[in-house]
């Protein structure tokens, strides 16, 4: 553990802590904003899959009616530069895959989730994916389900090079808050040593030294204060050294 008698100038003491403290600000916020941005990014694909998935279903519903897988097949191509998408499977009324695509070699199921409310998207969270979930319907008649599979690696990957950024921002600024921390403390120390100077001056008996007024501030108060105590002390050191005189002089005449 590091005791602050290791810190006993000022100028460390100040340096050391203005820049822990912004320091620690810093990550704190740099933390927040990542997990703001997580939340704001998934929030976002959330919205944009829900109405991707409803086009979807939109798209395949005469050929799950029809029976036309080629026709279903042409329309999951078309979403195909959705690099987000890694799986789309196309579930008939009876619960059989009737098509389905994947962005990988192996061939990926999107398992069936029974969707309940018409209409309505479901979306069922995973760590490292999501998947939604529709029903397909024409004129209001239940015949199929669309499930798709959504990667969160665009995610993680834009958060790591937003991290990576950050931290060397956090760097570069660190770097520029150790200068100016250095540069600031000199302006404000450099008065107080003088200041120390000056009352080691008058600790060695000179009370004719005179400091001046480095500035309007409450350092400059101490020095306008220091010069007025010397000075006092001056003229009470002449009066006592006067004084001394006649006595002497007194002492002189009756002997």
């Amino acid at each position: 553990m590091i005791k602050i008698v290791h810190f006993r100038s000022i100028r460390t003491r100040l340096i050391v802590s203005t820049f822990l403290a912004v320091l620690i600000a810093t990550v704190v916020h740099v933390l927040l904003s990542q997990a703001h941005y997580r939340s704001m990014a998934i929030n976002d694909l959330e919205t944009k899959l829900s109405d991707v998935i409803r086009v979807m279903a939109f798209n395949v519903s005469p050929g799950l009616e029809f029976d036309d897988h080629g026709a279903i097949m042409e329309t999951l191509n078309s979403f195909k530069e959705m690099t987000e998408l890694t799986a789309i499977t196309i579930y008939d009324r009876y619960g059989n895959v009737f098509a389905m695509y994947s962005r990988t070699e192996e061939e990926r199921i999107v398992p069936l989730k029974v969707v309940g409310t018409p209409g309505e998207v479901i979306i069922e969270k995973k760590e490292k994916w999501f998947n939604f979930f529709h029903d397909v319907t024409m004129d209001e008649k239940f015949i199929g389900t669309v499930a798709i599979e959504v990667s969160l690696h665009h995610i993680d990957k834009s958060m790591k090079r937003n991290i990576i950024l950050n931290y060397s921002l956090m760097g570069i600024f660190a770097f520029i808050l150790a200068v100016m921390s250095f540069i600031t403390s000199n302006a404000l120390i450099r008065p107080i040593f003088r200041l120390r100077d000056f009352a080691q001056t008058l600790a060695l008996g000179d009370f004719t030294a005179r400091m001046d007024v480095p500035s309007e501030d409450e350092i400059g108060e101490l020095a306008s204060s220091i010069n007025i105590m010397a000075n006092d002390m001056s003229l009470a050191l002449q009066q006592v050294i006067e004084s001394s005189c006649k006595v002497a002089d007194s002492s002189s005449r009756l002997s």
